[in-house]
């Protein structure tokens, strides 16, 4: 497999695990985010309930789109009744929040305010209020039966704002609070009827009772955990494209575009241009037929035939650099005296062509190489001459 062919099916790769990626963001909330989900089943979600209220022929949905999209559809609803001469009941939205959430956020809502302008109901699960010095586990009597309450958090201060439905002498659990806007029911704990208290009748009645208590639609925000249907997350994502365009100098734009185009040509492996054939790659015969033999040789670990044989080409060469010639072998003191009027070097420096090595069964390849060191040194010095 080519190198190019590799690169191309990496690009690919990245490419694909980045939208998978933002996919996933998209569509699938994570871990912290679904806690007091209707779909969640583990201790802290709410499937647990969910499932009963529908075995008892409780309406309850799912709400999974904008807020803006809950008002308008209760919004239909009236006018529907109105015009088939039906009163209208109010609505109700259970949240039951994943983290606890500050009630003066709440109410500085928009939606919230328009939701409430129209009698609509609010339940939320999870206020943030102070902890006090009541205990962490509590049963907290209701019309409905025992509550089991695991919190010490408390609304303290209750005012003739504040309605107590479920609390104690260290204050409410669960309380309603009316503004001008409207009112809106509180607990200090989102866990008020998770699957954790399947076991205590109490939590999911009295749950029941204050979804039901106005008779008229009641949904469970699913949208605060980040579900979604499809045609909102098509609409959302368009939207937030368009909106990013059009706040987005056009020459800032066309660098994106140019980056992106040039990300998908890589990743396709295509060239701006004319294409360009790739040449065959030029094969010298003798150094492959060299680096063939040598192999050979390696391999039958003639290192004593490649010693002689290098030794006789140095010493010809070694005569013809001093002058020689190649014709005649020239006796080994008349070599050393040239060597020495030529050089200025000890004679014995000679050894390394006149004298080859000899191998033991240790060390081979370092006793070579050492040897071929010396006799470059030996033409390096003739060059100096």
């Amino acid at each position: 497999m080519s190198r190019a062919f590799t690169n191309r099916y990496l690009w690919l790769g990245l490419i694909a695990v980045v939208l998978l990626g933002l996919l996933s963001g998209l569509i699938a909330p994570n871990s912290r985010l679904v806690n007091g989900s209707t779909f969640n089943r583990a201790p802290h979600g709410y499937l647990g309930w969910y499932r009963e209220m529908i075995d008892r022929d409780i309406k309850l949905e799912r709400w999974q789109r904008s807020y803006r999209d809950l008002m308008d559809q209760a919004t239909d609803q009236a006018s529907q009744n109105r015009a088939s001469g039906t009163a209208a009941q109010p609505q109700t939205l259970l949240q039951v929040w994943p983290q606890l959430i500050d009630p003066t956020w709440i109410w500085s809502e928009t939606w919230v305010k328009d939701w409430l302008g129209a009698d609509h109901r609010l339940i939320v699960l999870g206020a943030q209020r102070p902890a006090t010095g009541a205990p962490f586990s509590t049963q907290q009597e209701s019309p409905q039966g025992r509550v089991t309450i695991q919190t010490r958090r408390r609304q303290i201060s209750l005012d003739n704002a504040h309605t107590l439905i479920l609390g104690d002498d260290d204050g409410a659990v669960v309380w309603q609070e009316t503004r001008e806007a409207g009112s809106i029911i509180f607990a200090t704990t989102p866990y008020l009827a998770a699957n954790a208290y399947q076991a205590d009748a109490g939590n999911y009645d009295f749950l029941a009772a204050l979804v039901t208590e106005t008779g008229g639609p009641i949904w469970v925000d699913e949208y605060l955990h980040g579900y979604r249907e499809a045609e909102d997350i098509v609409e959302a994502v368009a939207k937030d494209w368009f909106t990013y365009l059009t706040r987005t100098p056009v020459l800032v734009a066309v660098l994106q575009i140019a980056v992106l185009m040039g990300v998908l040509i890589l990743a396709q492996n295509q060239r701006l241009g004319t294409r360009s054939v790739l040449r065959a790659r030029q094969v010298d015969n003798s150094q492959a037929y060299i680096q063939a033999l040598a192999g050979v040789l390696h391999k039958a670990g003639g290192y004593h035939f490649v010693a002689d044989m290098l030794a006789k080409a140095e010493r010809q060469h070694l005569q013809k650099a001093l002058g020689f010639g190649e014709a005649t072998r020239v006796d080994e003191a008349d070599l050393g005296q040239a060597w020495s009027q030529r050089t200025g070097r000890a004679i014995s420096e000679l050894e390394p062509p006149l004298k080859p090595p000899r191998f033991s069964t240790a060390k081979q390849d370092s006793r070579l190489k050492t040897w071929l060191e010396q006799l470059q040194q030996i033409r390096r010095r003739l060059g100096e001459g």
